[in-house]
């Protein structure tokens, strides 16, 4: 895949998990955009699960910490001559660590222990489960799709634009 921010192959670095953004400041992602830079990289992964908090973005335009924090991060990669694109799974490894976030994961339909209690894996064979992954990746498109890196994929002598996200 060629990018087209700089007509290079694609070389794309993960940005951001559980405390980064959110609690990272405006000067170290810009330090850190401007090192992604100079490593040769051309765009950035934000790690942008389906937390409620994007959900309040979208319904309420409220602005959380992460999704400012995230947000500010696709400005400054942008302004850094890289473009981004998104980590949109699940939060299967996320719920390892169920209270370093704020916002709880949006989980479409999750898994029932014997017992009754709620399993907190997915069911990614459900139709609930697929219809909410699939929300989420249509509205954080709509919302930051502008930003996203494309790149050209030349299959069988024809070259079409693609924009790689990371999903289900």
């Amino acid at each position: 895949m060629i990018s087209t921010t700089d007509n290079r192959p694609y070389k794309n670095v993960i940005f951001g998990n559980f405390y980064s953004p959110a609690y990272d400041d405006r000067e170290f992602v810009d330090e850190t955009m401007g090192l992604i830079r100079e490593l040769g990289f051309n765009s950035v992964m934000f790690d942008t699960k389906a937390w409620e908090d994007f959900r309040e973005r979208y319904e309420t335009g409220a602005l959380s910490q992460y999704v400012e924090m995230q947000e500010y991060m696709g400005k400054s990669a942008l302004e850094h001559g890289l473009s981004y694109n998104f980590l949109l799974l699940y939060m299967n490894g996320d719920n390892l660590y169920p209270h370093i976030r704020y916002s709880p994961p949006i989980y479409g339909e999750e898994t029932v222990y014997a017992d009754g209690r709620p399993g907190k894996w997915y069911k990614y064979w459900s139709a609930k489960a697929r219809n909410s992954m699939k929300e989420h990746v249509e509205r954080i498109m709509e919302r930051y799709g502008e930003g996203c890196e494309r790149c050209l994929v030349t299959r069988e002598g024809i070259t079409e634009e693609v924009i790689p996200v990371c999903s289900m």
